[in-house]
């Protein structure tokens, strides 16, 4: 077995991170795939991945997304009263409309995105029920126009260009689903229960043809109701250092440097927004080395940059609308 160790040592052998990446590219690659991919056999591959799940450092994670048309992210940004901060992140996570919760540094303590699907829910959950919330001083909503990259990939360089044989094809993107059927429903919660489960068991379970299953997992995932994420803290794969940047845009160089981020690895989330920013950006560094690389020679790069500002992400409370912060603690 690799050096796998608990989450206050934040780290993992060459192996336990390749296997990781693997996950990341395709959750649901088969064992033959990810070990041929990373070198290693297939009992090998799946016993050291497994070992990481009875540990609680490795997640794989279904989001069921919001399928409204009407959609809006608010992203927040939260001063608090002294020492209020935790609790703050607490109440916020156990909103059922809150995607996204992190402790920062910086001005505010706390960033967390709402999202609404009318203009009535968004004014009930700005005006009474984030008023409602104790320990709270100020907030700084920022309106989200497009999001332009939610990935978790950031650690494929460690895997190298063996990653390209993970690809995980997806069917082209289509007009985001409104409804679900019955069986798409109960596919997704059976999914929920085990992302790699394979497609043979699942039409098992749910009385249909392997084929059916196919088409229905490829046709929610290509119609946005249904993404597969691997969930690993980034500091166990070698990445210390987590950041959101603000960044001030030309709104005629906008959407370029949007385009030139979203294509960066480090990139994990990217936004446009409406307010005295432009865009949104969370960032997956190595250290603070790379944090400086990153601003003095990525973003000096860009033009039609005015100007940035920058805080380190604490702790993730919420991703995606699922807790993370009390994902798997390792049985007793």
């Amino acid at each position: 077995m690799g050096a796998i160790v608990d989450d206050r040592t934040e780290t993992l052998d060459d192996l336990d991170r390749k296997i990781v990446v693997a996950l990341q590219v395709n959750v649901r690659a088969s064992w033959k795939q990810i070990a041929q991919a990373v070198g290693c056999s297939e009992t090998t591959a799946a016993r050291r991945a497994g070992r990481l799940r009875e540990l609680g450092l490795l997640h794989f994670l279904v989001v069921q997304e919001t399928l409204s048309p009407a959609v809006m992210s608010m992203y927040l940004e939260v001063r608090c009263e002294p020492g209020r901060a935790r609790s703050v992140g607490e109440e916020l996570s156990a909103h059922p409309s809150i995607r996204f919760v992190a402790l920062t540094t910086g001005e505010f303590e706390i960033l967390a995105e709402h999202q609404s699907d009318s203009k009535e829910s968004l004014t009930r959950f700005l005006t009474e029920e984030l008023t409602a919330i104790p320990g709270i001083r100020e907030v700084v909503t920022h309106t989200g126009t497009r999001i332009y990259k939610k990935s978790n990939e950031w650690a494929r360089d460690i895997l190298g260009p063996a990653a390209e044989a993970l690809g995980d094809p997806v069917a082209e993107p289509r007009t985001p689903l409104t409804s679900l059927s019955d069986v798409d429903q109960r596919l997704i919660d059976l999914l929920k229960e085990d992302p790699r489960r394979s497609t043979a068991d699942l039409a098992q379970s749910l009385g249909v043809t392997d084929s059916v299953t196919r088409r229905r997992l490829e046709a929610l995932r290509a119609g946005k109701a249904v993404s597969f994420s691997t969930y690993i803290k980034p500091g166990l794969m070698g990445f210390g250092v987590e950041s959101f940047a603000w960044l001030d845009v030309d709104f005629p160089s906008m959407l370029g440097v949007a385009d030139r981020l979203m294509r960066l690895p480090q990139v994990r989330y990217l936004a446009t927004i409406a307010g005295t920013e432009s865009l949104l950006c969370e960032l997956i560094l190595a250290d603070l080395g790379a944090f400086l690389e990153f601003q003095s020679t990525v973003l000096a790069g860009f033009e039609g940059l005015r100007g940035a500002r920058f805080s380190v992400e604490l702790q993730s409370l919420k991703r995606s609308y699922i807790r993370v912060d009390r994902l798997g603690a390792p049985a007793s």
